[in-house]
């Protein structure tokens, strides 16, 4: 279900004109900027849905969406065009198919500079409910 969000990130130019390219499943790539402006997602939530006749394929997940940048405004550039792509999503061409995409909860962070000569990165924290279906 990852890819298909990715790909969702990289087929809106809002985003792409912001990140680029960066933007990686689970941990930052090697090619990532060092101080941002990347996005970073994974899941931290989710299973599969139970029924009467049992387990079938369809799953209800929580993604974290982190959009990074050497700027408060820039982490919420990226923020604010990922929710533009996401809020209502849908793709029943998959497998998988993405039943619903929506924001749950956003949060601010940064990693404040250990002394005078770094820079801030700000992150700024996003939650998704994903529902889906694998499709078989």
């Amino acid at each position: 279900m990852i890819p298909s969000i990715i790909a969702q990130l990289e087929a809106t130019s809002a985003v792409t004109d912001i990140v680029g390219q960066h933007i990686y499943a689970r941990v930052a790539g090697r090619n990532a900027p060092n101080r941002g402006p990347y996005i970073v997602i994974h899941q931290v939530t989710g299973g599969r849905i139970n029924t009467l006749t049992g387990g079938g394929t369809s799953s209800l997940s929580t993604i974290q969406v982190d959009s990074i940048a050497t700027t408060y405004l820039g982490a919420h550039a990226i923020a604010d065009a990922c929710e533009a792509a996401l809020s209502g999503f849908r793709d029943v061409s998959g497998p998988p198919k993405i039943f619903m995409v929506h924001l749950d909860n956003e949060t601010d962070d940064d990693f404040s500079p250990t002394d005078a000569g770094e820079t801030p990165v700000y992150r700024i924290v996003q939650d998704y409910h994903v529902s889906w279906d694998t499709g078989a």
